[in-house]
């Protein structure tokens, strides 16, 4: 997936920012053009799943608030389902477009998947 706009940097700062906090990224590569890091194998999933939460996001503050109490363990149960969100929008994606784009995750199923994360969410946040 593709991370892009103008809300773009503000998202991979604090995602960085928040996984650094707990020692689960760690640069791998910096220069004047881009910035890699390498993150926990486990977390991998949960990214890849906020990441599409995030997706046109307005409120990135709410989001990223989210993300640290998430990584902090206050929503254990969301960080399983989060890796379940993300293979279905993987498996979604392949049945859509199979291999004939240039991306993993479809940007049409990125947007719905982006919708029902960010419902579902606020329901657990809510109930908790």
């Amino acid at each position: 997936m593709r991370l892009g706009g103008k809300s773009a940097e503000t998202v991979f700062r604090s995602v960085i920012g928040a996984l650094a906090k707990y020692g689960a990224a760690t640069p791998s590569r910096v220069s004047d053009d881009e910035q890699v890091y390498t993150i926990r194998e486990d977390l991998g999933p949960v990214i890849g799943a906020y990441l599409v939460l995030v997706r046109r996001a307005r409120n990135i503050e709410k989001w990223s608030l989210f993300l640290q109490e998430l990584l902090k363990g206050r929503y254990a149960g969301v960080a399983k389902a989060f890796f379940s969100f993300l293979e279905i929008a993987l498996e979604l994606s392949k049945t859509m477009h199979g291999r004939r784009r240039g991306y993993t995750i479809s940007p049409v199923v990125a947007d719905a998947l982006s919708s029902a994360l960010k419902r579902f969410v606020d329901k657990i946040i809510k109930a908790q």
